[in-house]
């Protein structure tokens, strides 16, 4: 996907570096707690943990896509709700049109139901 510019960086390799950062805010002020409560400042720990938690739960949304990334991602939601509003006429119309076999793997991929029938078993 960084290949075809549908990403800048891998996404999961952005999701990691915050993971990273927030493990690294949690497990930081219990290295050096000891001087924070010397000094009286024990708001300083508990900010930091706070953040490291945040920004771990935010991790996962964190990676950005490119204009032709984000172009390709409503072009699946598009895909995604045609498949899912296709009348049973349709589907016979596309079965006889050898249209239903394309797009069956995305209906796949997708986990899509049309007409209560889930397309891919779990």
């Amino acid at each position: 996907m960084i290949k075809e510019k549908y990403f800048p960086q891998s996404p999961d390799g952005v999701r990691n570096t915050y993971i990273a950062i927030g493990f690294s805010l949690i497990f930081f002020p219990f290295f050096i707690f000891g001087l924070f409560i010397t000094i009286g400042l024990i708001a300083i720990p508990l900010a930091s943990i706070s953040s490291g938690i945040i920004i771990i739960a935010f991790a996962k949304h964190m990676p950005a896509k490119t204009t032709k990334g984000v172009e390709m991602y409503y072009k699946v939601l598009g895909l995604e709700e045609f498949i899912n509003t296709a009348e049973k006429d349709r589907i016979k119309f596309q079965e006889k049109e050898n249209i239903f076999m394309e797009l069956l793997p995305y209906a796949m991929a997708l986990t899509l139901q049309t007409n209560g029938v889930k397309l891919l078993k779990d």
